[in-house]
């Protein structure tokens, strides 16, 4: 009896040991080792603080040139964004089966599912904003990644917002003149002569060794070439006949002359003399014209200052009457011819503003309109006052007419702030919170080249996204 209770005790004990050891690994991993997978750890790391750990000491694995330069301290590029993944615990030595299971999040109430916005999610956000394997790791390592959500809505940490350089205002409602857009060119200012063209039909000739070339700066009264001029053979032939009949004249109104000199007793004798005289210089500076004229150069010369913006002919080459040979476009004379669709806009223009496809802004000045239609609408010109650099001929433009009738209320936005959607509809982005954006569908009319009037789809007292609007888009 005694040799029985002496085995219960044993295997009791063996038991009770057995349990007691289970469930004080399982305590260790749940409360004291940390798990290594589950997700992004939520607690900062003490090593960024203080500025001195490099990413390499927190995060796993390669880590690129520049992610490293931004967490460089002496770069000067402010404080280290926080990393969100933990460094690895190992693995504890002398726990039971449960507690290696918990910790390798296999079982046990301390493993839990990763969470869904982990870094390969993450970088998938990031190829869909055209960033690049840099930026995917960039925001991997910032944490929470935009995304759209089910409503529509953006979301767009402030650190991401930073990157991609978002800026907002509050909007405002104004009041503004009626305004018309209407599509335009670039033309030259008629009063000033850029065409040079020739007289004669002949050949083109270099002047003192130099061709004029496009993009030369040229003043008025430079030579920029001579031309040879030709005649036909029985033009040249005429003129040939004309030279002989001319000499043979000179040399009889000579001998005519000597023949008075030598005797004396004639009536009126130096008065014949001083006529025959008269009629050889005559003689002469026809003949004199006509040979020039066989061998004569014409000069082609600027008659505004300016750039040589078209050459149409080469040393040697053979030219027609009237053909153009060289234009010359002056930069500080340029207008703007628009085409205004309806008649009575040309009456009712107060002021103007264009601006080009790549943003530069005119100041226009109206000068007036033609009384006939071309391709169904009324031609209207404009000066540009001041002209920007890098203009040119034919580039087209886009007027924006004030009209002296009418006005219209809204807010008042850049043009950098309107979107057009994949619809073809406009859409302005709101800031509805720091990190939480919505976008509107609206309808515009222009009020200069650099701010559209949103006339309606915006409520006012809105912060409107005003650079940086295209990233929202490109968020899925």
């Amino acid at each position: 009896m005694g040799a029985l209770l002496i085995v219960i005790a044993l295997v009791a004990g063996a038991a009770a040991w057995e349990i007691g050891t289970e469930v004080g690994g399982e305590y260790l991993a749940m409360f004291i080792i940390e798990p290594i997978d589950l997700g992004a750890s939520k607690r900062v790391p003490n090593t960024l603080n203080d500025g001195q750990a490099r990413p390499t000491d927190i995060v796993e694995g390669k880590v690129s040139n520049v992610l490293l330069a931004a967490y460089d301290p002496a770069a000067g590029n402010g404080t280290p964004i926080p990393a969100r993944v933990s460094p690895k615990t190992p693995r504890p030595s002398g726990t039971s089966p449960a507690a290696k299971a918990a910790h390798d999040g296999d079982g046990g109430a301390a493993a839990t599912p990763p969470k869904e916005n982990s870094a390969p999610g993450r970088g998938g956000v990031a190829d869909g904003l055209n960033g690049g394997p840099e930026l995917g790791a960039l925001l991997a390592l910032i944490g929470d990644a935009p995304r759209r959500e089910l409503d529509g809505t953006i979301f767009l940490p402030i650190v991401t917002q930073r990157v991609f350089g978002l800026r907002t205002m509050l909007g405002e409602r104004i009041s503004v003149p009626v305004t018309q857009e209407m599509p335009g060119h670039i033309v030259v200012d008629p009063a000033s002569s850029t065409l040079i063209q020739v007289g004669n039909k002949g050949f083109i000739e270099a002047a003192n060794g130099r061709f004029p070339f496009i993009g030369q700066t040229v003043t008025r009264g430079d030579l920029l070439a001579l031309m040879q001029p030709i005649n036909d053979h029985l033009g040249q032939a005429h003129t040939l006949e004309r030279i002989q009949d001319l000499t043979n004249q000179i040399d009889m109104a000579r001998k005519r002359m000597a023949r008075l000199e030598e005797v004396i007793y004639i009536r009126y004798r130096d008065s014949k003399i001083e006529a025959l005289r008269v009629e050889i210089t005559g003689l002469q500076r026809q003949l004199d014209v006509l040979r020039d004229a066989i061998e004569m150069r014409y000069e082609l010369r600027a008659k505004t200052d300016g750039i040589v913006s078209r050459v149409e002919a080469q040393v040697g080459q053979y030219v027609d009457q009237g053909q153009t040979i060289f234009e010359i476009v002056d930069p500080s004379r340029l207008w703007v011819e628009a085409t205004a669709f309806e008649p009575y806009q040309a009456g009712q223009v107060q002021d103007a503003t264009a601006f080009t496809p790549d943003g530069k802004k005119l100041a226009l000045r109206f000068v007036g309109g033609g009384l006939k239609l071309r391709n169904q609408a009324t031609p209207l010109r404009f000066e540009i006052i001041n002209p920007v650099s890098d203009l040119t001929v034919d580039n087209p433009v886009t007027v924006v007419v004030r009209s002296r009738t009418g006005a219209v209320s809204g807010i008042k936005v850049p043009r950098s702030a309107l979107l057009h959607g994949a619809d073809g509809r406009q859409i302005v982005w709101e800031r509805r919170s720091a990190e939480r954006f919505v976008g509107h569908h609206v309808s515009s009319q222009s009020i200069d080249a650099g701010y559209v009037l949103i006339t309606e789809g915006l409520p006012a007292s809105l912060r409107v996204v005003l650079e940086g609007a295209a990233i929202l888009d490109q968020v899925r």
